[in-house]
């Protein structure tokens, strides 16, 4: 028995393998680029940083055109504080650049250079702890009439 294999009609690729499908999805401009990660403090910030950065974690493929490198720069940002908010860190600062510029500054036609330097910078801010809570004037307990 002969393997299926995909046929064309009208336009519609019927039965493709998803080989071939992955095959033909090029990236029409590609944007290669370096990420340079610097978090002021070492150990759990860095590895939330690293851990939530989509930079960092697709490094090794290039961006879709520089609209999509700045997309994905200024989606790491709200992915880089909620990670440093899950390990306790509040008030951080984040800045990603972008060939020098501050990525959320830059306009989606930016030119850049191939490949194009990013620097990610993190300052995670104070380490907040929660220790116990105590309620004062506490109602009675109730009784359960089941």
């Amino acid at each position: 028995m002969a393997p299926a294999s995909a046929f064309e009609i009208f336009g519609i690729k019927l039965f493709e393998d998803q080989s071939e499908a992955d095959a033909d999805a090029v990236i029409a401009d590609p944007q290669p680029y370096k990420v340079n990660l610097s978090v002021t403090e070492t150990g759990v910030p860095e590895n939330a940083v690293r851990n939530a950065s989509a930079l960092i974690a697709d490094e090794s493929e290039p961006a879709s055109g520089a609209a999509g490198l700045l997309a994905k720069a200024q989606g790491d940002y709200k992915r880089i504080i909620a990670a440093l908010y899950n390990e306790g860190y509040y008030g951080g600062t984040v800045s990603i650049r972008v060939g020098g510029a501050e990525a959320a500054n830059l306009a989606p036609d930016t030119k850049l250079p191939k490949p194009v330097d990013v620097a990610i910078l993190v300052t995670p801010g104070p380490l907040f702890h929660f220790n116990s809570v105590n309620i004062v004037n506490q109602a009675p307990p109730t009784t359960d009439p089941f």
